[in-house]
């Protein structure tokens, strides 16, 4: 009986995983497409974004479809760099921070009253 319940609990993990890493990709393509229109559109404002949307995905699945089936062991190397460069985009964010506090006070500093053309550090979707 234990045997059959491991074996049940291992499958219906897999397929956890299997339907994360999915929605990972999903999310990954739908980043690409957006932000490959954006550079699109501002190159010939009137092409075609239908268009210019599943050439951006289209290059996505090309790159990143052949990484997922590569060994773990082969990915270590690019693991460890995306680490790295979180790690780093993190340190940048909290440089600027810091530097635009040095600025004011929150109510005078325009980084934090949207006075001006300043674009702000961080946008959040919070509502």
């Amino acid at each position: 009986v234990a045997g059959r319940a491991a074996s049940a609990l291992q499958a219906a993990t897999n397929l956890a995983v299997w339907i994360d890493m999915l929605l990972c990709l999903t999310g990954y393509f739908i980043a690409i497409a957006d932000s490959g229109l954006k550079f699109y559109v501002e190159l010939d404002p009137n092409a075609d974004k239908f268009q210019l949307r599943m050439m951006s995905i289209s290059g996505a699945l090309v790159i990143i479809l052949p990484l997922c089936f590569l060994d773990a062991n082969k990915l270590a190397f690019t693991s460890t760099m995306s680490v790295l460069v979180t790690v780093y985009i993190f340190g940048i964010l909290a440089v600027e921070f810091a530097d635009r506090l040095e600025k004011g006070l929150t109510d005078q500093n325009e980084y934090w009253s949207r006075a001006g053309d300043v674009k702000p550090l961080c946008v959040f979707g919070l509502g």
